[in-house]
């Protein structure tokens, strides 16, 4: 898994919302679903753990979405993974 620091990481989150519409809440899952694609990753594929964000966070990213487009609530669509607790 790609370190980065917490700078990288909102823009990483602000281009996803402003390129693909995509809201990151969470990296947190505990579900392990036996069909998670996350699991079977290479290693070399650059993903990226967010963690838990506040409301204010969200927030502020909700303003780079454009309502008249259909908006991805959730992290997979993009390179931010859910963690495994």
């Amino acid at each position: 898994m790609h370190k980065s620091n917490e700078m990288e990481i909102q823009q990483l989150i602000d281009q996803a919302a402003k390129e693909g519409n995509i809201l990151p809440i969470t990296s947190g899952c505990d579900s392990h679903c036996i069909f998670c694609s996350h699991k079977n990753n290479p290693p070399e594929i650059d993903v990226i753990s967010i963690g838990v964000r506040s409301v204010e966070k969200i927030t502020q990213t909700m303003n780079y979405l454009d309502p008249h487009k259909v908006i991805t609530i959730g992290e997979s669509a993009s390179s931010i993974i859910e963690q495994f607790h």
